[in-house]
Parts: structure tokens; C-alpha cells; sequence
């Protein structure tokens, strides 16, 4: 049975090195993306996520849920790598709100 129901994950953004952003969503991996300002790497990873779930649901694969430790677990590693290049330790996470016509 599919229910219909508003869809959230957290979002990690990164400065990037040439300006604007990179943004990861912990809860799917390898669903990332960019931007030059903090609205248009948004509006991307909201993009990028739908596709990845299109993709999951083509394929009959579950759809992962967001628990705090996989956030938790991704915000220490990009702080980590970030520490270890001589990066500053900056990053911003975001709510990012799917439209509620996506099914699960």
C-alpha cells in the first residue's frame, strides 16, 4: 500500500573552495549536489533528492529514513576531511521540504 506523506531530510552544505556551495544528504548516499548561492544548492539537492528517489522506486528499493545518527555520523566525517585539508570548520545543515505529492 502507498501512503502519501511530506517527505524531509537534512541537508549539509559546504563553502566550496571556488565560491558557493556543496550539499550532501546523509540519508541517501551519494545524493549531491552545488550551488552558487545558499537558495540555488537548495533548490539542486531538493532535486537531486527526488531523482534519487525515482531511481529507488523504479527499482523497488526502499526508501531510507533520516534517523539522527546517520547526520550525526556525516556531519564528523565532513568536519573531520575539512580539519585534515586546513579547511575551516564551517558547514550548515538545512531542512529540506518535498512536495507532499511524492509517494512512499
Amino acid at each position: 500500500m502507498t501512503n502519501v506523506k511530506p517527505i524531509k531530510y537534512t541537508v549539509i552544505l559546504e563553502p566550496a573552495d571556488e565560491g558557493g556551495y556543496v550539499v550532501s544528504c546523509p540519508a541517501l548516499p551519494g545524493c549531491i549536489s552545488q550551488g552558487e548561492t545558499l537558495e540555488e544548492t537548495l533548490e539542486n539537492i531538493k532535486e537531486a533528492i527526488l531523482l534519487v528517489i525515482e531511481v529507488l522506486q523504479e527499482e523497488n528499493e526502499p526508501i531510507p529514513n533520516e534517523t539522527p545518527e546517520i547526520v550525526t555520523e556525516e556531519i564528523s566525517e565532513i568536519l573531520k576531511a575539512r580539519a585534515e585539508e586546513g579547511l575551516p570548520l564551517i558547514i550548515e545543515t538545512h531542512e529540506v521540504h518535498l512536495p507532499t505529492a511524492v509517494t512512499v
